[in-house]
């Protein structure tokens, strides 16, 4: 396309043909507003970031993570030198960051940034409650993946603990770690907190007709 407005709702269509599934349709649209996209504006702008991020997750989801990792690494610094190192957009990207190199096995790199993105999170009043949560869910995640279900259960609690501030206790999002925090009780032999954090997800989800 040749102007920016065309450009920018090219990457609205693949950000809605990605959430759909539609992922070849995704990346022709992305590709068609790469070219003004990349003229325009840099990667740490907004409208660069958008590119970025479903041009990552469109190759993360083809199984080239190698190339999303240096895309997303190469928008990390640009961000970095743009913001500073403890602002809020940088904590976003460590997010991003994280998410490719655990695709890619490389756990201890993954929760450093996770955890520099948590730090900044903790510390910002610009952090949304979500961002606050999705920190602490994935650094979580990494250290039960890598053995350490013990140091892993009070970043899972403090998870839930946001998410049901933030959201509402009988949300989707809430049984959803609430299953994955009484799995991880079940692995400590932690038994009756266990079932009772399962109890409790079951009790979330039966009334949704789609998780009977």
């Amino acid at each position: 396309p040749d102007s920016t407005e065309a450009a920018l709702s090219l990457i609205t269509q693949a950000e809605v043909f990605a959430g759909a599934g539609r992922l070849q349709e995704a990346l022709r649209a992305a590709e068609q507003a790469r070219p003004a996209i990349e003229r325009r504006f840099g990667p740490e702008t907004r409208e660069g970031q958008r590119l970025t991020r479903i041009r990552a997750f469109l190759l993360r989801q083809q199984g080239e993570s190698d190339k999303a990792l240096a895309l997303v690494q190469e928008t990390t610094e640009a961000i970095r030198r743009r913001f500073g190192p403890e602002s809020i957009e940088t904590a976003r990207q460590l997010s991003d960051l994280a998410g490719v190199l655990g695709d890619l096995s490389r756990y201890a790199e993954a929760e450093r940034a996770t955890r520099q993105a948590l730090a900044i999170f903790e510390a910002s009043p610009a952090a949304s409650p979500f961002e606050r949560a999705h920190a602490p869910r994935m650094l979580s995640d990494l250290l039960e993946i890598t053995g350490r279900d013990q140091e892993a259960l009070p970043h899972q609690a403090a998870a839930l603990d946001l998410l049901r501030a933030t959201l509402r206790p009988d949300h989707v999002e809430v049984a959803f770690t609430l299953i994955n925090h009484g799995f991880l009780l079940h692995e400590l032999r932690r038994y009756a907190e266990a079932e009772a954090a399962l109890r409790e997800a079951i009790r979330i989800l039966q009334p949704l007709d789609h998780y009977e």
